[in-house]
């Protein structure tokens, strides 16, 4: 029977024009390798739809996606954010998608169309770090005598007599107590009049006899307080968060609270190490998989025990990206690892019976605890050769529900609603790192044993040749091998073979300020490992990606190709092709704008045979999807009173039916943006502009969209910048041939560092939204979040 992929396609396509959760995301063009970056998903339209959002990434050229949650925001900040904290871990490129789900369950992702294959793509810069003239003396980093004397000394001997001393700008604690320093031959002392306590920050600069200038890193020095010495050094961190929201419509209002608890505690002492972290929500169900986490890590030489949540990254295949509440430990020497794994990764949830406005009943099945145990030995040098073996199993517990909560029984020939799974992942690859690791190769291959319904346990094997009406070729009875994995007719497939393979293998090169990456990878249909995160099964991807940095990183180049074919051993009749390919240049002359220019493409096409011309609905057999972003910007300074930051993007992005011409969408997004920080007054200010717009066609059917947004905010600085009050102002509009709706957003906030470990935030948000064409829609949404964080 035709799936009519056509017709859907271009149902799913429009609804996102016309859609009730409208999703935007503007990639940067590039990000640093050492700074934490911030990830941040625009919601339009629909933010009290979304249920959650995930965030899908890679580093370019990997096969598997992990995933995270993101941090949602208010009505009135209608976005969702997550931090990457190592962007160095990405040096080949960073790749990623969204996902939204809905309350109901229903997912919405960004890109639209095929976003695994097509992620938003950002290069990952490692700028060299460049050697600071000035060297911190005194104190001590490790500074806690609480009875001698604080004082600042830094040494300037490479400078010589090319600093000017007069021009020396001394900062402690974000004033300027230059007149209080001593500069003396290549010294510069400091000493405060009162002896501080606590956490303290202090930096330098000057100006060299030619007129360039010259700065030190920002030190950070810690005054201990304590009179009682403990017999561990320790560092934790506690924040507390808040959130109300209320909703008021004429039909009724809607309230919610919700609030959070993250706990962090480590310390050390000799050759101990720990490391504690507690994190409890108002979120937390027992009908849904856990939120809370809790975690404890306890190091010594050569061993690592963890308690508690816990992600293992033992591999591409076998386990990555799943959180797994248990225990795990990790064993290392020089030319020698073992690392073990044992926990649930999800836990039962009963089932239940819901019950429709015609009084229908259905019967939700549950959901199995899952066990996952894992084991991996590594063998050599991991900056030379190294070789690894990895074993997985993950298996549900039937007893963790009764039978109620699986079966519905309800039924006079009981039927399961959900079933048990077991399966058995084995693996191994290897690594090769040449000079310096700027050449590493790659390969790891794996096997998989995977039983979709393990209810009644394991067969005989003559009873599975009878289930199956078959003769099956196995040297072994499928019962006594029970506890190792269940055997039974729902074995996919019942005789392991090429089907249940994955196998990849690459190559990394750095040579010359270019990088490059090659990788090949294939994962068989029947290939399943339920400890792992997203794998495209049956599937073949070969993809290069090379990046070039010229001009001292003033000029960036990155490029790529991917192609990825189902089909992988010629089972099917049918076979799909991907094929994405992208380029992006960046370019950032000194003292002048700086400039980004991107193009992406990907067509997707099988080979089916035409269809019957006479179907009202065809199978799309060619789908493609290209996209092009221009970005500039510039830093202004010669506006003296407020040096003003002005950028200007614009993407368009096309996808269209080329084989029957039967639908074809466009967006194209403009943005103009003013940020300025005044030199006289305490004050930041951010004025932006955003326009796009949407289209999309359907044989002589034209459906056009627009939306419209003008964001103001305004930043003060008080009290040496501890005090920071602001406010925001968005105004958003929709029109063409959907709803005339508008939408008021405001936001009252501020921040304070009541002390250097201590931080209060709070913000009080108000969202109006108003359609001029459908009466009893118009809300009003109040919200207030509170956040308090300590340090110590």
């Amino acid at each position: 029977m035709k799936r009519y992929v056509i017709f859907v396609l271009f149902v799913v396509l429009s609804s996102l024009l016309m859609a009730q959760i409208e999703l935007y995301h503007s990639a940067p063009a590039v990000i640093s390798a050492d700074q934490s970056t911030t990830i941040t998903l625009d919601v339009r339209a629909g933010f009290t739809q979304i249920n959650t959002v995930w965030f899908f990434y890679r580093a370019s050229g990997d096969l598997s996606y992990t995933e995270e949650e993101m941090v949602p925001g208010t009505e009135s900040q209608p976005e969702f954010t997550i931090d990457l904290k190592n962007p160095g871990n990405f040096e080949a490129g960073l790749e990623y998608y969204f996902i939204a789900f809905d309350k109901n369950n229903v997912p919405v992702s960004l890109p639209a169309s095929q976003p695994e294959l097509s992620p938003y793509r950002v290069t990952v810069e490692n700028i060299p770090k460049t050697e600071s003239p000035f060297v911190l003396l005194a104190p001590d980093k490790n500074l806690s005598d609480n009875d001698g004397d604080f004082f600042v000394a830094i040494s300037y001997f490479s400078l010589g007599d090319t600093m000017d001393a007069e021009s020396i700008r001394f900062m402690f604690n974000g004033k300027d107590v230059s007149s209080d320093v001593t500069v003396s031959s290549n010294m510069i002392l400091y000493k405060p009049r009162k002896k501080p306590v606590g956490r303290v920050v202090y930096s330098l600069e000057a100006t060299l006899t030619d007129g360039s200038k010259v700065s030190s890193p920002q030190w950070v020095s810690t005054i201990a307080t304590k009179t009682v010495e403990l017999p561990l050094d320790m560092y934790g961190h506690a924040s507390v968060n808040l959130y109300s929201f209320n909703e008021n419509r004429d039909d009724g209002d809607d309230n919610d609270f919700r609030s959070n608890l993250n706990f962090t505690l480590g310390g050390h002492h000799n050759w101990l190490r720990f490391a504690s972290r507690i994190y409890l929500s108002s979120e937390e169900d027992k009908d849904m998989q856990p939120v809370n986490r809790y975690n404890l890590t306890l190091n010594v030489p050569h061993f690592e025990l963890v308690t508690g949540d816990y992600t293992p990254n033992y591999g591409t295949f076998t386990a990555s990206g799943r959180n797994v509440r248990g225990i795990h430990a990790n064993m290392r020497f020089k030319y020698f690892s073992l690392l073990a794994s044992y926990g649930q990764s999800r836990r039962s949830i009963d089932g239940s019976v819901t019950v429709d406005s015609m009084g229908v009943a259905t019967n939700n099945g549950g959901t199995f605890r899952r066990n996952n145990i894992a084991l991996r030995t590594e063998s050599g040098n991991p900056g030379k050769f190294l070789w690894g073996f990895t074993i997985t199993k993950s298996k549900d517990d039937v007893k963790s529900l009764d039978k109620e909560d699986y079966m519905n029984l309800a039924t006079e020939n009981p039927q399961p609603t959900v079933t048990p799974k077991d399966n058995v992942v084995i693996s191994t690859d290897a690594r090769l790192s040449l000079f310096k690791q700027r050449l590493v190769w790659g390969a790891e291959a794996a096997m998989s044993l995977y039983n979709s319904n393990i209810l009644g346990g394991a067969l005989s094997l003559d009873s599975l040749e009878a289930n199956l009406d078959q003769e099956i070729d196995l040297p072994f009875d499928p019962a006594d091998f029970e506890d190792f994995f269940v055997i039974n007719e729902n074995i996919e497939p019942i005789e392991p073979g090429t089907a249940n393979l994955a196998y990849r293998t690459y190559l990394r090169m750095y040579f010359l300020k270019n990088l490059l990456n090659v990788s090949y990878s294939a994962v068989g249909r029947s290939y399943n490992s339920l400890s792992s995160s997203y794998l495209q099964k049956d599937s073949r991807v070969i993809s290069v990606f090379d990046n070039i940095n010229l001009l001292r990183n003033q000029l960036i180049l990155t490029g790529g190709l991917t192609i990825t074919t189902d089909n992988v051993y010629d089972e099917k009749d049918i076979t799909n092709t991907n094929t994405n390919y992208y380029v992006q240049l960046l370019a950032r002359p000194t003292n002048l704008p700086y400039f980004n220019v991107g193009y992406n493409a990907n067509l997707s096409k099988n080979d089916a045979d035409d269809p019957d011309p006479d179907d009202a609905y065809k199978e799309s057999k060619e789908i493609s999807t290209s996209g092009i972003s221009l970005g500039t910007g510039y830093m202004v300074d010669a506006i003296d009173f407020a040096p003003t930051n002005f950028t200007v993007t614009y993407s368009n992005t096309v996808n269209s039916d080329d084989a029957y011409n039967a639908f074809e969408t466009t967006r194209n997004n403009i943005s103009l943006s003013m940020k300025s920080e005044f030199a006289e007054l305490p004050l930041e200010t951010q004025i932006s502009y955003t326009i796009s717009l949407g289209s999309s066609e359907q044989e002589d059917i034209t459906k056009d969209t627009r939306y419209n947004s003008i964001y103001l905010r305004g930043l003060m600085k008080f009290m040496d910048d501890r005090l920071k009050p602001y406010a925001d102002l968005r105004l958003v509009g929709y029109g063409g041939d959907q709803d005339a709706q508008s939408s008021h957003l405001v936001n009252l906030g501020a921040s304070y560092n009541l002390t250097n470990n201590t931080f209060l935030s709070t913000n009080l948000g108000m969202k109006m939204y108003a359609n001029d064409d459908v009466e009893g829609q118009d809300y009003s949404q109040f919200n207030w979040r509170f956040k308090i964080s300590q340090k110590f």
